[in-house]
């Protein structure tokens, strides 16, 4: 993703403390990683985003989409964790786990009247659903 919490990519890479916290300083020297809050961090540009991400397998990317998921959703508070637990199960090639939580974020996106926001969700959630067949 864009922005991730420094627990979550401990969680992600399994590493101890010091060696992640060298490797995320590492990253800021280098300009690639910027912390926006204490332990919250973005790439500095998508393209380097995009950079890191094109550069994994396929087989890689499921793992750490599947790992991201798995993070994100002990600490689901939010329709935005929800989705984004959902997109990261959709993209780990698990759309059938994907779907409880596109769905309750299209839900808590609804009540809180952000109707393009829960309409782009429901779509999500009906693009992971199996298809419905026509009745006769």
């Amino acid at each position: 993703g864009r922005e991730a919490d420094a627990d979550v990519l401990q969680e992600l890479a399994a590493l101890p403390d010091v060696p992640l916290w060298d490797a995320l300083e590492g990253c800021r020297a280098r300009l690639v990683l910027d912390e926006i809050a204490p332990s919250r961090y973005q790439f500095l540009h998508d393209q380097l985003r995009e950079a890191c991400y094109a550069g994994l397998r396929a087989r890689e990317r499921r793992r750490m989409h599947r790992g991201a998921a798995t993070a994100l959703a002990s600490r689901a508070r939010s329709e935005d964790a929800y989705a984004d637990v959902g997109r990261h199960l959709e993209r780990a090639g698990a759309p059938a786990r994907a779907r409880p939580g596109y769905l309750r974020a299209a839900r808590d996106a609804a009540a809180r009247f952000a109707h393009e926001l829960s309409e782009d969700l429901y779509r999500a959630y009906l693009r992971v659903s199996p298809r419905a067949t026509a009745c006769r």
